[in-house]
């Protein structure tokens, strides 16, 4: 695949972060559709975490939500779109951790698969993460509802695979809790 295949693009939108906590968090109802995945408590970046993620975002005054956009230029199966999303969804996550260590905030990368491990996740043997200053939980895994989050914030409807082929389009969200002055995307 090829930048020519599909097209990027990113929107980002800052709020308070109580007010986003409010509005979109939802972790019993956004839990109870992890619990249906065959990843739950297999992988290091799905449910049940090991902390309570409402009380962690609290502590950060605002958040940065990223939303990319990944439009495929024709018709393809997901299988032919793989490699071209997993090298966005890496590079924007090597952003989110930059952003992460710049003003000391919290990231959160996207729902799916890990990308780090080429071997099973250790976390299904009770091993630790073999990446941790790499892997984060995605903004659904700490039960926030990126449905409405697509809708109401950057009034973008959520397209879903049909057959194995890619949607129209996929919007995928991340986000970084951080204090202190903006941060720019």
């Amino acid at each position: 695949m090829t930048a020519k295949d599909y097209t990027l693009e990113y929107m980002t939108a800052t709020l308070a972060s109580a007010d986003y906590i409010a509005s979109c968090c939802d972790p019993v109802r956004i839990g109870g559709y992890c619990r249906e995945c065959p990843s739950y408590g297999t992988v290091w970046v799905c449910p049940p975490l090991c902390f309570d993620a409402r009380k962690r975002a609290a502590c950060y005054e605002r958040i940065m939500l990223v939303g990319t956009k990944i439009t495929p230029c024709r018709p393809m199966s997901f299988a032919e779109g793989e490699d071209f999303v997993a090298a966005e969804r890496l590079a924007i996550e090597r952003r989110l951790l930059t952003l992460e260590g710049r003003c000391k905030g919290w990231a959160l990368a996207f729902s799916g698969r890990c990308l780090h491990c080429a071997e099973a996740c250790t976390r299904h043997t009770g091993g630790v993460c073999r990446h941790p200053e790499m892997v984060r939980p995605s903004l659904e895994a700490c039960g926030f509802d990126i449905e409405k989050t697509a809708r109401e914030i950057f009034g973008v409807t959520l397209k879903w695979s049909k057959d194995n082929m890619m949607p129209d389009y996929l919007f995928m969200v991340s986000g970084i809790f951080f204090n202190g002055d903006d941060i720019v995307w």
